[in-house]
């Protein structure tokens, strides 16, 4: 039984048998791959792939939130699953969409602003971030709803353990002691989740049915994927400009769980290239609005988080499953075989990456690299659909930060403070 970082084992145990070996998860036969060209056979952009799949395996149904055969990362379904990632994908690059997320990020940089403030210079909270919440709802905040909201976050980061948990250890050792009584835990959290993902879209639905039809509706996700291809929303077609059709209510809480699941001091010249990018976009004007092409051209603070990304993937290893026997490399494998694939082994592989573990943003200035060897957001067919969201987020808050603040770490030389459950997460800064 392992305790520590599995990140950091999962990369020990690839540099110790090389680009490609085989384990056992209990009884069950699992191959890593950590070689970037035979990992290019595995992420071939095509449904004809023979790993369309991530898993069909057992465990993936019982971390699923009760909608299995919906959404994007659960589904079996292939013809599901594209009408999902279809849909989804043109959710999220919407210009509408794009213009209302960076302004409510701008909005959001300044609430921060006045509460810092407010709490370095009196000790007490300005209340502007929950004022902001306000304005954007239709209902005046309540504590429970706030207590529920944080709640439900504590909750996801739980499914994270659980995901893990169910797919580490043995369905056997699950039922046993002293291992049941996480079973039962993470299976009451799974059922809450789904009750809550539930009623917040009952309760949206009414909102947007209580609207009147002269009066706009939000430009959030939830909003735009209950009202796709219906009247009071935007109008996405499969190929061929044949009209979709409405995502129905399972669908949308399982594209609602997979977006919420799917969120560079050390170096003082590093920093200086950062602050003079922001000085050269934005000036001395802190007023002056971000644009979507301030952000298509914030290219060195974009380069910094691919080189974070690299040293540190948020999602260091992912699994897929190939549909029928085939062989890779030197390994014959049958139908339903499971592979783990090692996305921070290839980041740190010196054949493509010199110098591997120092930070170098301009490896990524000029695209000169395998897109092969940088996996930060999986590949094939599989690859996450908003990974173009993400990197917008970051580069806003980083270019807003950076703009309006003198940004040092107290100790440089400090390890990160993280943990990894599925994903890496920093626990703390200095």
């Amino acid at each position: 039984m392992y305790f520590g970082d599995l990140s950091v084992l999962f990369l020990n145990l690839q540099k110790k048998y090389g680009g490609i070996f085989e384990l056992y998860n209990g009884t069950a036969r699992v191959i890593w791959v950590g070689d970037a060209q035979l990992i290019k056979t595995i992420h071939i952009p095509s449904t004809k792939t023979n790993f369309p799949f991530r898993s069909r395996h057992s465990w993936i149904d019982e971390v699923a939130i009760n909608t299995i055969g919906k959404g994007i990362f659960f589904n079996h379904n292939l013809d599901s699953w594209k009408y999902n990632r279809r849909i989804l994908t043109q959710t999220v690059m919407l210009p509408s969409f794009l213009r209302q997320f960076l302004k409510t990020t701008e909005h959001w940089i300044v609430k921060i602003q006045s509460e810092l403030s407010s709490r370095t210079t009196t000790n007490r909270p300005a209340n502007t971030l929950l004022s902001y919440y306000n304005k954007l709802s239709s209902n005046v905040s309540k504590v429970s709803k706030i207590q529920s909201t944080e709640e439900l976050m504590g909750r996801l980061r739980t499914w994270l353990v659980t995901a893990q948990f169910v797919y580490f250890l043995p369905r056997y050792l699950r039922f046993c002691p002293p291992f049941y009584y996480f079973q039962w835990k993470h299976q009451n959290n799974i059922q809450w989740l789904d009750d809550y993902l539930t009623n917040l879209i009952i309760n949206r639905k009414k909102e947007i049915e209580n609207t009147p039809k002269d009066k706009p509706l939000g430009l959030d996700i939830l909003t735009i994927l209950c009202t796709a291809n219906t009247e009071r929303g935007p109008q996405f077609n499969k190929p061929g400009d044949e009209p979709d059709e409405p995502m129905d209510d399972d669908n949308l809480k399982q594209n609602l769980f997979d977006v919420i699941i799917g969120s560079i001091d050390s170096d003082p010249a590093i920093k200086s290239k950062v602050c003079e990018e922001v000085d050269q976009i934005f000036g001395n004007d802190r007023s002056h609005p971000m644009t979507y092409n301030d952000l298509e051209n914030l290219k060195y603070i974009e380069a910094c988080i691919s080189e974070s990304l690299r040293l540190l993937p948020t999602v260091p290893a992912l699994f897929k499953q190939a549909t029928s026997a085939d062989n890779l490399g030197d390994f014959k494998y049958k139908g339903g075989q499971e592979f783990f694939i090692n996305y921070h082994y290839v980041h740190h592989d010196e054949t493509y990456w010199p110098d591997p573990t120092s930070f170098k943003p301009e490896r990524f200035l000029d695209k000169n690299f395998d897109k092969n060897t940088y996996l930060p957001f999986g590949g094939g067919i599989r690859i996450c659909p908003g990974r173009q969201m993400g990197l917008n987020t970051a580069k806003t808050l980083i270019a807003l930060l950076f703009r309006n603040y003198t940004i040092d770490l107290v100790d440089p030389n400090a390890p990160l403070k993280k943990i990894y459950v599925w994903a890496n997460e920093c626990e703390e800064l200095k």
